[in-house]
């Protein structure tokens, strides 16, 4: 999914606001099935989705929907959706363009005045190449993600060998997902390190390490889930506030 500050650019660069003799027109009558027309057109472009979906009332105008998706299967789910209605705003009627997601913002859905069907076109073929711009991006991102912890890994072999603890190690957008294990214990000690503070956590790992075996050899067992706690456990006490 493209991000709304893209969406919102592209919207205004294919849709300059026209005069109320450019917008395209069509009798309310005939409006349902101009738009069943241009859904069958839309339809056949390769990586686009389109239906009506709702019913045309006097108090609904029929309004179309078409889903642009990318261009690889693993990123199919990568795809933005917007829609053809008929409606007047900014005191011009005809029809308009706007973008389908509106849940994932505060103000209003940015909307763009069609002139041609080729506009159209035209957006959805912008759209497509972002879309592919974008997958491929995440898709260098993630490679290289990949070999920092193929690297990772290596290290952590290194110092779970010299200080003989077992560790698994996976990654989120922003962290480093780490748990250390010690003394042959079943439950591991988790940890979420920032991405951007690895090296330093990493040089301090032998002495957490140390740590965790001393509290393991007092019989401190380390928990990743306090569920079976919550209704025994007191509220927290804050140390007193420093004057």
């Amino acid at each position: 999914m493209l991000p709304s500050p893209t969406i919102r650019k592209l919207i205004r660069e294919g849709f300059p606001k026209p005069e109320q003799a450019d917008m395209l027109q069509v009798a309310e009558a005939e409006q349902a099935v101009w738009l069943v027309r241009l859904e069958k057109e839309l339809a056949t472009i390769d990586r686009v989705k389109a239906q009506q979906y709702n019913t045309p009332s006097k108090q609904e105008r029929p309004t179309l929907v078409f889903t642009v998706s990318g261009n690889q299967s693993e990123w199919e789910y990568r795809q933005n959706s917007f829609t053809l209605k008929f409606e007047t705003h900014e005191e011009l009627t005809g029809l308009w363009l706007s973008d389908e997601i509106n849940w994932r913002r505060r103000d209003e859905t940015p909307r763009g005045a069609v002139r041609q069907v080729e506009q159209v076109k035209t957006f959805i073929d912008v759209v497509k190449g972002r879309l592919d711009r974008k997958a491929l991006q995440e898709k260098r991102k993630q490679k290289l993600n990949d070999l920092k912890q193929i690297g990772l890994t290596a290290r952590l072999k290194e110092l779970g060998a010299k200080h003989r603890f077992s560790f698994r190690v996976d990654q989120s957008t922003n962290a480093i997902n780490l748990s250390v294990r010690v003394e042959g214990k079943a439950n591991g000690f988790n940890f979420s390190i920032p991405k951007g503070k690895l090296d330093t956590v990493i040089e301090q790992l032998p002495e957490l390490v140390a740590t965790l075996k001393n509290l393991s050899s007092l019989g401190v067992a380390f928990r990743s889930s306090f569920k079976s706690w919550n209704r025994l456990r007191n509220d927290w006490i804050d140390p007193p506030t420093e004057e």
